[in-house]
């Protein structure tokens, strides 16, 4: 398995070469794209030496975080992100990791390895693990103007993912209610509902935002907005509750015992605090496996994208999910034909 590693300059990168020492470690061909001479000198202090499976590719021109995706993908063609891309539109890697914006990542890829036949629209599908149970959170921040088939078929490939990927023989999905400020309205949901509930999935209504994060559905959909929002709070909220706790513990004049018992509840805290969002999310939709890491200043996080990648390349989750989409054209226009 080869996987292509945008890398560009800035404060992540030592973080995603470390990442890539360690991927490296574990059997997993890397190709980093990014400023040659900088990468090189972070993988030999990450302790790459000539480890092989380790390669780098020249692309020291990056998007700007406020760049319009888009339009970063017309004007800067031997970007990081684009000539990563590119590397598995060209089967030279089978998979891609990308620390860019949701939006950035989902555009490089619909210009290099286009939509899946039948995709409407690119859904990011983040893993959320609490209660004991993963839950898959799609779309989590590519689109952000759905319409009812969208997330019809966000419904459809996450399902998949949670079969495929996640190994659950029958995932159950969740439509996020509506709420205030969500785009997710009344209306959208009264329309989505219906379609969701004749998808062929097993569907079991709505869930809101609170219900979420305890674990009640395998795949929760959502349009890109909400999703988005819920994504930074799985991410802000644990590390909230360890700091919370360090500092609660640290004012109390606590005995040795109590010290002990209070070590041990910052340990399973701070294990929280870094493990309820996942540390990738996979782009689905497009021709190609393509994970956003989520925590591109922690080495482990970048490793863990990268294996997840892989996983995600071996997974055919790709080519289910197109004969699954045309399978249900094939179906409607038949009905349309006896109607």
């Amino acid at each position: 398995m080869r996987v292509a590693l945008d890398a560009p300059a800035g404060a992540g990168l030592a973080a995603l070469a470390a990442g890539a020492v360690r991927a490296a470690g574990e059997g997993v061909e890397v190709e980093l794209f990014g400023p040659a001479e900088t990468l090189r000198s972070e993988l030999a202090r990450a302790g790459a030496g000539g480890a092989p499976g380790l390669t780098v590719t020249d692309a020291p021109s990056a998007s700007a975080a406020d760049e319009d995706p888009a339009a970063a993908c017309r004007e800067k063609p031997e970007s990081s992100l684009m000539r990563a891309a590119e590397a598995v539109a060209q089967k030279r890697c089978q998979a891609l990791v990308t620390a860019a914006s949701p939006a950035s990542a989902a555009a490089a890829s619909l210009w290099h390895l286009k939509r899946l036949r039948g995709v409407l629209r690119p859904a990011l599908a983040l893993p959320l693990r609490r209660a004991g149970r993963t839950t898959l959170l799609v779309d989590a921040g590519a689109c952000l103007e759905c319409k009812p088939w969208h997330l019809l078929q966000f419904a459809l490939m996450g399902s998949m993912h949670a079969r495929l990927v996640g190994g659950v023989s029958d995932p159950s999905v969740r439509l996020l209610a509506a709420g205030q400020g969500a785009q997710l309205g009344p209306e959208l949901q009264r329309e989505t509902v219906p379609l969701l509930k004749y998808a062929g999935v097993r569907f079991e209504g709505t869930i809101s935002s609170e219900e979420v994060f305890r674990g009640l559905a395998d795949v929760v959909v959502c349009d890109g907005l909400s999703g988005a929002a819920l994504a930074g709070a799985a991410r802000s909220l644990p590390a909230l509750e360890f700091e919370m706790l360090s500092s609660d513990l640290s004012e109390k004049a606590l005995s040795r015992l109590a010290g002990r018992l209070g070590g041990a509840a910052l340990a399973r805290a701070k294990s929280r605090a870094r493990g309820l969002a996942a540390a990738s999310a996979a782009l689905l939709g497009v021709g190609g496996a393509v994970a956003v890491c989520a925590q591109p200043s922690d080495p482990e996080a970048a490793a863990e994208a990268i294996a997840a990648a892989g996983r995600l390349a071996e997974s055919g989750l790709g080519a289910e999910i197109q004969k699954r989409l045309e399978d249900m054209k094939s179906g409607m226009e038949f009905a349309k034909t006896i109607e």
